[in-house]
């Protein structure tokens, strides 16, 4: 078996009569992807797109919206049993994936079967809410997929300054990008709108320098704002955020999993923008989990340790044209606290419940007990 047979395989889904019938079509596709070892990765992705789609377009519209005509389906299933289908076809891809991945001498493709995988995970973590058994199952075949923890939280920390930089250096980006910036959308695929057309070895060029500062030149595919790699299987906020929260959170992992070779602060630094994302959310269970994920790496790092540039403030509205380098490291230098600062300031007014706006306000005096003291100071001016 081989490609046209991958092909034949997947346009039989849309035939299953039941459930029952899919798992036996997944074998067929599992059957065909083993026999395919050339760029391996893009069939491995066209598999889970068709599949994974296939599964959530089956799912009850009282659920989710517009993923298909409701009379073109013979049955529906919920959300759950739709994650659990998806499982099935996961699962066995997997091991068979990690172990093609380890026996190759060729080290982008390895990399970007492990991502593959990686990313249909991450979409099942941003279809689960409250299940915690499934969670901790999905936890478990992330880190199973052999890539560094560090590499999946750097996404949205990078993704913030490709957008800058390609804002500063590209005039012409500037008036329809808009929606990339929207951090704090609901929906990670209103994020790729607008950007196509801006595809240019210039923006190219940008995105290849900001992945390399970042260390991502090899998960550069997965890292794009942009086409079917972004709007479907790309490492997603809501995915990665869900994933941090399930992960630390986890008894079987918790923060035990990340390296202590990486700084805690720099834990923090990557987890904060999820928090961020998460607590400013109109779903009250999500700013909960927000400020669960920041409370909990919050109690890993020491006490008046965390400098920050508190003058950075200031100079924001410089005009001052700025080289790519320059660019670059002036953002790094910003100050990423006081948003943060403002978001649970925010969330802590909202909360109808006074046990909630109790515990939010235990993780801001947490947060800012990490600060510096002659940092924390200065921050406080500039806040107030």
């Amino acid at each position: 078996m081989g490609k046209e047979e991958l092909l034949d395989a997947l346009a039989g889904l849309p035939a299953a009569a039941s459930i029952e019938d899919l798992p036996a079509q997944f074998a067929v596709v599992h059957e065909a992807l083993s026999d395919i070892q050339r760029k391996r990765w893009k069939f491995l992705e066209d598999a889970c797109s068709v599949v994974l789609r296939q599964v959530f377009s089956l799912v009850s519209n009282d659920e989710i919206d517009g993923m298909s005509d409701v009379d073109s389906r013979e049955f529906t299933i919920s959300t759950q049993e739709g994650v659990d289908l998806c499982l099935q076809f996961i699962e066995p891809l997997i091991h068979s994936t990690v172990l093609v991945a380890d026996a190759l001498d060729d080290e982008q493709e390895a990399v970007s079967q492990r991502g593959v995988v990686i990313a249909a995970l991450l979409y099942l973590f941003a279809k689960v809410s409250k299940d915690s058994e499934i969670k901790s199952r999905l936890v478990a075949k992330v880190l199973l997929c052999g890539v560094e923890i560090h590499v999946i939280l750097a996404t949205l920390r990078f993704r913030e300054e490709l957008i800058e930089c390609r804002r500063a250096l590209l005039p012409s980006y500037e008036s329809d990008s808009e929606a990339e910036s929207e951090l704090d959308s609901d929906d990670d695929e209103g994020l790729s709108e607008h950007t196509g057309e801006f595809e240019s070895e210039d923006t190219q060029w940008i995105t290849e320098q900001v992945a390399k500062a970042w260390g991502l030149t090899k998960y550069r595919y997965f890292l794009q704002t942009s086409g079917q790699e972004y709007s479907f299987t790309a490492w997603s906020y809501r995915g990665i955020g869900n994933f941090v929260h399930a992960m630390i959170t986890d008894e079987q992992h918790g923060v035990n999993v990340m390296p202590a070779a990486v700084s805690p602060f720099s834990w923090l630094f990557h987890i904060a923008a999820y928090a961020h994302y998460m607590i400013h959310s109109k779903d009250h269970q999500e700013r909960l989990c927000g400020l669960e994920v920041l409370r909990v790496i919050c109690d890993v790092c020491p006490n008046d340790k965390l400098t920050l540039d508190a003058e950075r403030g200031r100079d924001e509205n410089n005009d001052t044209s700025l080289s790519f380098r320059q660019q670059a490291a002036s953002f790094r230098k910003r100050d990423w606290m006081s948003p943060l600062i403002q978001v649970i300031t925010n969330a802590m007014v909202a909360f109808p419940e006074v046990n909630d706006r109790s515990s939010t306000l235990a993780v801001l005096k947490e947060l800012v007990s990490k600060i510096a003291v002659t940092d924390r100071y200065s921050k406080l001016i500039l806040f107030s």
